[in-house]
């Protein structure tokens, strides 16, 4: 109570400071050495947690750091890499249309080599085929589709004109030496196309029909699981697309082969087919011997089919199943359902001239 007192009254005399001095200096010393582990002991705990905090931040980090590398692996793992096109081998386009054009853009900035084009259905034919070869960078643009195929610098040529000019623009060019791209659907008849493909065995020439979606992954990486899984023996499939109910637009144009089936169900058949028919052994023996079999019940394929006719004559909604047959036994079958939607929006799409 002394040391107390005298600590906090002040005034003493200097024999109490005396008598009093050993013990308070003790006690001074006593109060700093617990006053240091106090203040040591209350640092201990925040010290603790800042650097439990600063560790979970470092793995929490870590773990961060990771994951995006995880995710940016994988991506790289699954995206694919498109390869550049072949630049030694020069393209002519029949047809510089909206089809055309995108036709165009995709092979001349993958590094594909546009040789020339050519616009041959409409009287400003040589101005719209000077204005698409100056978009593009291309060399040679022709008001004919004649001349593009005398055009001894092209090997190959896209036929992207309205489906009723497949056919003869086909002969034109494969008759020319020329190798044909040619946008779906082949021909606006059986006949035609095996003309087509004779004619292209009489040249040597290599002619495809632009089916796009037989190159889409997923269709790709879908018929690489079949012999895991097992054979397919039915696909359906169903699609549906919309178009202005106009005579003169392609969709509802018979002259032009129009129609739900013809203009874009026939995308939904081939990926369909392309299931089901392993080889093109099934037609060869029809290319092969000119002329068209009488029923393609001959050939094992029984087509069952029925649908609306627009007031052009066209197919509005098709629905059919095929059916697959080898030595009078079920092999597989397709069942498909096309239809043509319309619309009377104002706001009418404009296609583009060929």
């Amino acid at each position: 109570m002394a040391v107390w007192k005298t600590l906090f009254r002040g005034g003493d005399d200097d024999e109490e400071k005396q008598a009093l001095a050993p013990s308070r200096h003790a006690n001074t010393a006593q109060q700093q050495q617990t006053t240091a582990k106090t203040r040591f002991s209350s640092r201990r705990p925040r010290l603790s947690r800042a650097l439990t905090v600063v560790l979970w931040l470092a793995a929490l980090g870590a773990i961060g750091l990771l994951l995006l590398e995880g995710r940016s692996f994988l991506a790289h793992r699954g995206r694919q890499e498109v390869p550049s096109l072949r630049s030694d081998v020069r393209w002519g386009i029949a047809g510089l249309g909206r089809i055309g054009h995108d036709f165009a853009a995709t092979l001349t900035t993958r590094g594909g080599h546009l040789e020339a084009v050519a616009a041959g259905s409409l009287p400003d034919r040589a101005v719209r085929s000077l204005k698409f070869a100056s978009t593009f960078g291309v060399r040679s643009a022709y008001d004919s589709y004649e001349a593009l195929a005398r055009d001894p610098k092209v090997d190959v040529v896209y036929v992207a004109t309205t489906n009723d000019k497949h056919f003869d623009m086909t002969m034109l060019f494969l008759d020319h030496g020329k190798h044909v791209l040619v946008e779906k659907p082949t021909a606006t008849s059986a006949e035609d196309v095996l003309a087509m493909l004779r004619k292209a065995r009489e040249k040597k020439r290599l002619l495809v029909t632009n089916f796009w979606n037989a190159a889409v992954p997923t269709v790709k990486w879908a018929k690489a699981q079949l012999p895991r899984i097992g054979e397919a023996h039915t696909v359906r499939g169903d699609m549906a697309f919309q178009a202005i109910e106009d005579p003169r637009d392609r969709f509802y144009n018979k002259t032009l082969g129009g129609g739900a089936t013809m203009d874009m169900g026939c995308y939904l058949v081939q990926t369909q087919l392309s299931y089901l028919v392993k080889n093109a052994s099934l037609f060869d023996s029809q290319i092969t011997s000119g002329s068209l079999v009488a029923s393609l019940e001959d050939l094992g394929v029984h087509v069952h089919a029925y649908g609306d006719l627009a007031a052009t004559g066209v197919d509005m909604e098709v629905a059919a199943v095929v059916e697959l047959r080898q030595q009078q036994q079920p092999r597989g079958g397709v069942s498909t359902t096309t239809t043509l939607t319309t619309t009377s929006s104002p706001q009418q799409q404009q296609q583009q001239p060929q």
